[in-house]
């Protein structure tokens, strides 16, 4: 009788406990509560704390061109002509160890992360580098042998970088 009367007791608290589970809350949601301290900022980010993303964004006004510089397996190569991007030294490490995307912008106020392909035939490809701390971003452009339509690059009239710093970085083990 003992035993029964256990598995009858464990049998409704199971059940009771399903019951809980499943309930929905209803009502309005009460006020949320304080928000917490911010946490210690992170170590070797290059720019500051772990946590920082720093932006730059060319002047407005900038004046932005593109400039012809080489032919290449039916592609033109376009540079930005005087348009040097220069990042400050003291954000090197985070360029080369934590993360640094590029936009371009347009007059249309639209933006195009980097690297971006664009056209019909996919026949304008945008890409940039980093020599350093010094951004270089250029078009190739497939020219067009029929003269029937637009073989230069899109127009640009700002540019910008978003630089992340690494909060752990980890070496990668290449094996063969």
């Amino acid at each position: 009788m003992k035993t029964f009367n256990q598995r009858m007791t464990g049998l409704l608290f199971i059940l009771m406990a399903l019951l809980v589970v499943s309930c929905e809350r209803e009502g309005p949601m009460g006020p949320e509560g304080p928000q917490g301290p911010d946490g210690p900022p992170g170590e070797d980010g290059g720019g500051g704390g772990g946590s920082n993303v720093t932006t730059f964004v060319t002047s407005p006004g900038a004046v932005i061109k593109w400039d012809f510089s080489d032919g290449w397996d039916g592609y033109g190569v376009y540079e930005l002509e005087g348009a040097f991007i220069s990042i400050p030294e003291s954000y090197k490490k985070a360029i080369e160890e934590g993360l640094a995307v590029v936009y371009m912008g347009g007059p249309e106020n639209d933006w195009y992360k980097l690297p971006w392909t664009w056209g019909q035939d996919k026949n304008h490809i945008y890409d940039c580098f980093f020599q350093g701390t010094e951004l270089v971003i250029y078009a190739k452009v497939k020219e067009n042998l029929n003269g029937d339509g637009d073989n230069e690059p899109i127009q640009i009239d700002k540019i910008k970088v978003v630089i992340a710093p690494a909060s752990k970085v980890y070496t990668l083990s290449l094996t063969n």
